[in-house]
This record gives structure tokens, sequence and C-alpha cells, in this order.
């Protein structure tokens, strides 16, 4: 089984993953902050009672300057600390011996790097592998794909045929010489499971989002910009004037789909083809 990940999903993963360096920035910025009122007051910080609406106030106080630290362009996070490695996902399906020689063919090819390999147990029982990949040379590339392109797949990213055979090359010859790949090893039963039982995927996924520890406007802002961002690349424009969001800003799910609904055409009131004013 493969799969790619969609962009909301790809965009949400990064939205979680920012979420959670957030927090722990805040919370560090927000214990400063209480540390010096407790020097000021002459007690030890374990002695401190922080009223509730306090502990917001702080916790909001270091959030502000978070944003403005990244509106300034100094943002306090690595990009390599929000890559999502797993856009290629690869399920095999089968018994533990099936997947004891999978794995031994990973670590023992080589093209394959294992970076990581955990394996989950409880209501999900799989092992996760995540390797970089070695790609062919950037020449066999060029020719397997430029061999298989259908009109009208470039028309419908904004580009012709002829600007895609004549950037892809160099976007190919520039580009990364490995793929991170994940791939989840797991049997029949557990398959079913994921999908009609105990660990539906779907639930898993809403259970993750309910459980955000931080849901402030930073994250959600850096998912909205992503999937904005990737939907860019998906549609049939090739450039923007400006992106609608901003990641200090204050903006509704609403904002974000209208901005992707413009880059096909789509007008919020398409709706209402018929109406005359």
């Amino acid at each position: 089984m493969l799969r790619i990940k969609r962009a909301r999903r790809v965009a949400e993963k990064v939205s979680r993953r920012m979420a959670d360096m957030i927090l722990t920035h805040i919370r560090n910025k927000a214990e400063t902050l209480a540390k010096e009122r407790a020097e000021r007051l002459g007690i030890p910080l374990e002695m401190l009672l922080t009223p509730p609406e306090q502990m917001v106030s702080e916790f909001e106080a270091a959030e502000r300057q978070l944003a403005e630290q990244v509106m300034s362009g100094r943002i306090p996070f690595n990009k390599e600390d929000l890559e999502v490695p797993d856009v290629i996902g690869i399920k095999i399906i089968g018994d533990e011996i099936l997947h004891q020689r999978a794995v031994a063919l990973l670590q023992s090819h080589p093209d394959v790097h294992v970076v990581e390999l955990e394996t989950h147990q409880g209501d999900y029982n799989a092992i996760n592998v995540q390797f970089d990949l070695r790609l062919p040379e950037p020449g066999v590339i060029i020719d397997s794909v430029s061999s298989n392109i259908v009109v009208p797949f470039p028309a419908t990213r904004g580009i012709s045929p002829e600007e895609l055979q004549e950037g892809f090359a160099a976007y190919v010859e520039s580009g990364e010489r490995t793929v991170r790949v994940e791939l989840i090893l797991t049997t029949y039963e557990e398959l079913v499971e994921s999908e009609i039982g105990r660990s539906i995927h779907e639930m898993r996924t809403l259970k993750q989002r309910s459980q955000r520890e931080y849901t402030g406007r930073i994250a959600k802002n850096a998912e909205f910009i992503v999937e904005y961002m990737l939907s860019v690349a998906f549609s049939p424009q090739i450039a923007v004037n400006f992106i609608p969001i901003k990641l200090n800003g204050h903006y509704l799910p609403e904002t974000v789909s209208y901005a992707i609904r413009k880059l096909y055409g789509i007008e919020e009131s398409a709706i209402f083809t018929n109406l005359s004013l």
C-alpha cells in the first residue's frame, strides 16, 4: 500500500510540531517572568503564588514576545525541527517473519539509510521505519519523467509543456539526492483494527487534534500558511502577490479556504451565478 499525504495533513503536522516547540518556548518565557517577579518580592520561586489571571497574562505576554521575534526575523526554531519526513508512506501487510525480512533488507541495502525504527504497542500496533532512499542519477529521473508527461498535466499547474521541459532538468539536477520514506509494517488483523476497529485512523487523528496543549494563533497560522503555499503548488497559479495569512494575525478558517478557492478562480460569490445587484 502506498499513499502520499494530502497538503492539509502535511500542514497540520507542521502546525503540531510548531505548537510543541512554541509551548516549550512560551513556558520558559513565562517562567522567566515569574522568576523576575519572585526576585522583586524577595521570595523563592516555589513560594510564589500566582493568581490564574496573572498566569494567563504572563503566558499571553510570552506569546506576544515570540510573535515579535518572528516578525523581526529572529525565529527561535531550527527549520530541521519542522520537517515532515513522512509525506511518502508505504504500508506492508504480513506476519512477523515478513517484517523481520523487510527490516533486514532495508538495513543491508546500499541505497537505503535507516533513520528511525520504532515499535508501536497498544491500541495501535505496528513497526514504523523511516529511511532515506538514494535516488537514481538525475539523467535517469529526467528521462523517465519526461517520457511520461501527459497533457493537460502541466497546464493544470499553470505552466506549458515547453516550460516544464526547459525547467525540469535543472530542478532535478539541483535537488536532494535522497528522499525520506516512512514504512509501516503491520499485520492484516491490525490493518482491520486501524480501519474499522479499536484504532481507527480517523479517530486517532481527531484525538491528536483535541489533545493539543497549545492551540494559539501562531501554530494555527503556520498551518494555514503551509496549506496555502502547498495549494499554490497544486493550483494553476505560478505566482502570488502576497501570502494572505500572517503568522501573528487573527484569522478564521474561512479566510484560508477562500484564499485557496481564489487560486482556482472560484470566487466567494460563485454560488450566486444568477444574482444581479
